[in-house]
């Protein structure tokens, strides 16, 4: 439910394997992946547990505060869903969910997720009307040195066209 990013090191001399932090972060991040959507909580409660996570990203042992985010999720899976702040992963296969403060080592390639982030901020601001530099504009769409092209009518009165790209 919770995943972050480590490194997993290997001491050949003395078949020592350590795992810490990955050296961009932990970026402890909240995943549903695992779920079918019918399954999820709704949009608005993910968001509000991402939000809560942004603080603690780093320090996912901090039981005070991971646990409550914790069980906050459990209850946004179902009201009858089940937080056990216990370190052992769950035997029983239950008829509701119940999370345990389990952590695993779930081997996998590394995900996007940075650059599907900055994508995202990207397409927020131009939803906000930000104003695409003429460098990005003559690489992405075909414009002259003057910055005329049909997508942008009012491209030549930008205080940047005469950048080069």
């Amino acid at each position: 439910m919770l995943a972050g990013q480590a490194e997993i090191l290997f001491e050949s001399s003395t078949g020592t394997i350590t795992v810490t932090g990955s050296a961009d972060g932990v970026n402890l991040a909240l995943e549903m992946d695992m779920l079918e959507p019918t399954e999820q909580p709704p949009p608005n409660l993910q968001g509000q547990i991402r939000q809560e996570l942004d603080p603690c990203s780093e320090t996912p042992w901090d039981r005070q505060s991971i646990d409550p985010l914790l069980s906050s999720l459990v209850n946004a899976l179902d009201s009858q869903g089940q937080y056990l702040p216990v370190l052992e992963r769950l035997d029983e296969v239950p008829s509701h969910p119940k999370i345990a403060f389990a952590p695993a080592i779930i081997l996998r390639p590394r995900t996007r997720r940075g650059l599907v982030r900055c994508y995202e901020n990207i397409v927020n601001q131009l939803r906000n009307d930000a104003t695409v530099p003429f460098c990005i504009r003559k690489v992405c769409e075909i414009v002259d040195d003057n910055g005329k092209c049909d997508a942008f009518p009012d491209a030549s009165s930008d205080s940047d066209q005469n950048e080069t790209g």
